[in-house]
């Protein structure tokens, strides 16, 4: 028997938790196995807060490896038993059933199951690092359409014609996918996008966006790869505090970042619109916080922000991530000690949770983050 094959069945048959490793890179899922066919394997899903989230199915051609024990694992473990003890949301209701013949590939079945009910899901080929999003449009005995949908650029709107043979993965149900079913409906319309560059105009943009509650993405300098989405909750004239809302639509904690490091300052964009979709039909269901994080938390602007946030985090050994402002990539997750108005130690915790000090003047802190759940999860980590 093929080993993926062996392992893929001892998980099931023991109910073990793993993670499996995808050929030619590091990604990987987490989860349970639910199905073993003889084309692939399902499996249900666990997101980084301990929730189950949806299902994968993974052809075995596209497997690399199971781990059956690692440090990643034992972090997982704990987080779905906090996510359980603290009666995290779940969405393990939304979404489709699911209802496969372990004897007939599972590959033809998830694509009719998704041309009948036509929600979204997620969509890696062979020979292909893309990963394509929308639903099935038409089957055949060993081909199927794709309608691609694109929440960045509704635009782009495209059917591609694949080989059932080529598929690798295929996400669905889950959340994102849910929330994206329910806008594919709506048909949206393409934004164009809009941004402010020069930095003189951002106090005045982000005040006029603060008074409106607007969602606005930020891209940082020194990271123009990355960029984060939330709607201002306070406003100075060097910096700007965010309540973030994260890719699910879900409230992702605060970010407190420094005029001077914003590159761009997008204010509409097809995805922002995407992002206040899933917002608000989560508003709608009750589903935005997580009930061991605050949303409703409140500061004030006649403060040093930066400097406040340092001296909370240390009194209450918060914990927080922290950017500088001239170093590309460095991040430091941990807490804060011996706060003075020109410096502190932080304490940059280790996955192994492993602690390392270095001494940060408070003037080279660009971003400042806290009060989501990774950083809930690892004080609960280190309480345990």
């Amino acid at each position: 028997m093929d080993p993926i094959i062996a392992d893929l069945e001892t998980a099931k048959n023991e109910h073990l938790l793993i993670n499996v490793y995808q050929l030619d890179t590091t990604d990987f899922y987490t989860g349970y196995v639910r199905l073993l066919g003889p084309d692939a394997v399902l499996i249900d899903t666990y997101n980084d807060a301990g929730v189950q989230d949806g299902s994968v199915l993974l052809a075995f051609h596209a497997i690399h490896v199971i781990e059956f024990t690692s440090a990643d694992l034992d972090n997982m473990h704990f987080q779905i038993q906090t996510a359980q003890r603290e009666h995290f949301l779940t969405t393990q209701q939304l979404g489709q059933p699911l209802h496969f013949s372990e004897r007939q590939p599972l590959i033809p079945q998830v694509l009719r199951q998704i041309l009948v009910s036509q929600c979204a899901m997620m969509l890696v080929l062979e020979d292909s690092e893309t990963y394509l999003e929308g639903t099935v449009v038409k089957m055949g005995s060993d081909q199927f359409d794709f309608d691609v949908f694109d929440k960045f650029n509704y635009s782009d709107k495209r059917v591609l014609t694949a080989d059932m043979s080529a598929v690798q993965i295929i996400e669905l149900n889950g959340l994102e996918l849910y929330l994206e079913t329910q806008l594919m409906k709506k048909q949206p319309v393409h934004h164009k996008t809009t941004v402010v560059r020069e930095q003189e105009a951002l106090y005045p943009a982000l005040k006029d966006l603060q008074a409106q509650q607007q969602l606005i993405a930020i891209t940082p300098r020194n990271d123009e790869d990355t960029f984060f989405v939330g709607y201002v909750n306070t406003l100075n004239q060097d910096s700007v505090l965010l309540n973030l809302i994260d890719m699910g639509g879900q409230f992702g904690g605060y970010t407190l970042t420094r005029l001077n490091n914003i590159k761009l300052l997008t204010v509409d964009s097809d995805y922002l619109a995407t992002i206040t979709s899933y917002l608000h039909d989560n508003q709608a269901q009750h589903r935005v916080v997580q009930p061991v994080l605050n949303a409703e938390r409140l500061f004030d602007t006649s403060t040093d922000l930066f400097l406040s946030l340092l001296q909370q985090a240390s009194a209450f050994q918060q914990v927080i991530r922290v950017r500088l402002a001239d170093a590309v990539g460095t991040d430091f997750v941990g807490y804060p000690s011996d706060v003075t108005d020109k410096q502190f130690v932080f304490h940059d915790i280790t996955e192994d949770l492993e602690e390392t000090d270095q001494q940060i003047a408070v003037n080279e802190v660009a971003e400042i983050s806290f009060g989501y759940m990774n950083a809930y999860l690892l004080e609960e980590r280190l309480k345990s």
